[in-house]
């Protein structure tokens, strides 16, 4: 059972705990009527502080950094990133929402389950870049390059290919021919 502030005498019956969820204080067993007058601290004492995550805003301070380790990174909305150079760049799950990519250098670059919904790629280099489960609805992929590209398991709604179709007219897709 539990409650605000510690249990009285007439809450519970013998052998019950008690916690009070305002302290997250544990009382019991309940013995003979009576709830032990201190209970026991349910919450330790804190723990060192966690390695800090990726800088997510590093690489777009220059337009050559490779290789750069954005794993997970929100970069929706930053604007014009057009000819950045992130070849091999490691972009796993890294939200990349709207972001402008005109002319870039993906080449090589880890984009596995990143969101690039309503990008901007056109022109961009994605030649060898891993694109597995990516998400690229609403996409501008016009005139980018996709050579040795991983495109398994992308989502392609309402995307525009490279060629200048889109997935709904290729069956739901760029891959093939459309890239």
């Amino acid at each position: 059972m539990s409650g605000t502030g510690a249990p009285t005498a007439t809450v519970g019956a013998t052998k019950d705990f008690y916690l009070d969820t305002t302290t997250e204080m544990l009382y019991g067993p309940k013995t003979g009527g009576a709830w032990p007058a201190t209970g026991t601290s349910l919450v330790g004492p804190t723990g060192p502080a966690g390695p800090s995550g990726p800088v997510c805003t590093a690489p777009f301070k220059s337009i050559n950094d490779q290789g750069d380790d954005l794993v997970g990174c929100t970069l929706e909305n930053l604007g014009n990133l057009g000819k950045v150079n992130l070849e091999g760049a490691n972009l796993f799950a890294a939200d990349l929402v709207a972001v402008f990519l005109v002319d870039a250098r993906l080449t090589g670059a880890n984009l596995t389950d990143a969101s690039l919904a309503y990008a901007t790629l056109a022109g961009a280099s994605l030649n060898y870049a891993h694109l597995t489960h990516a998400h690229l609805t609403h996409a501008d992929l016009v005139g980018s390059t996709w050579a040795g590209a991983k495109v398994t398991g992308v989502t392609w709604t309402h995307t525009t290919c490279p060629d200048g179709s889109t997935s709904t007219a290729n069956g739901g897709t760029c891959a093939g021919s459309h890239l």
